[in-house]
């Protein structure tokens, strides 16, 4: 629902203030509460547009007072407050966590996969490096390099690979050089 869904669910112009906001509210839910208007469905679909309108917007002007950015989220269009994502645009709370709505988070699992190759050689290679210096055996030193370029190796491979985490619309956009 956007800003200007919710100003006109709410019979309000768009320069409304907070308190014409929680006024408007309150004669629409004192008008259209479902335990007034028993046994009507339309009544009650609407007072919970209206409910949902009103929450919105006041959370929206809490969250400008307190400094954090308010507006449309570039997935849903939903209106709030909205965190800048790694590309630039503005993005609800439930488009950057949700993994359909944000490429962000989670990470695709084949990234997360090499990522704990990577980990487990490096861990290996500190492990027989420790074992070199207690020992002082040159084997285990041969094994900790050894263990320690392939985690590199693994490294390498998965940062060139991380380019498949790309929305493909994204990368279309991205070379044919239109923007939203």
């Amino acid at each position: 629902m956007t800003f200007a869904e919710c100003m006109r669910l709410l019979e309000l112009p768009e320069t409304a203030t907070v308190e014409e906001i929680k006024r408007a509210y309150r004669r629409l839910a004192q008008r259209l509460h479902p335990d007034k208007k028993k046994g009507d469905p339309q009544a009650q679909s609407q007072f919970i547009e209206i409910s949902k309108a009103y929450r919105m917007l006041v959370n929206a002007a809490r969250a400008s007072r307190q400094g954090k950015p308010v507006g449309t989220c570039r997935d849903c269009g939903e209106f709030g407050e909205v965190s800048i994502g790694l590309d630039g645009h503005p993005r609800c709370g439930r488009c950057i966590f949700h993994p359909a709505g944000g490429r962000l988070l989670p990470l695709p699992v084949f990234v997360v996969v090499k990522c704990t190759v990577t980990i487990v050689l490096l861990a290996a290679g500190v492990y027989l490096l420790v074992l070199a210096t207690a020992n002082d055996s040159k084997t285990y030193g041969i094994a900790a390099a050894c263990a320690g370029m392939l985690g590199l190796i693994s490294l390498a491979v998965t940062c060139l690979s991380i380019v498949q985490c790309i929305h493909p619309r994204d990368r279309v956009l991205g070379k044919s050089g239109k923007r939203r």
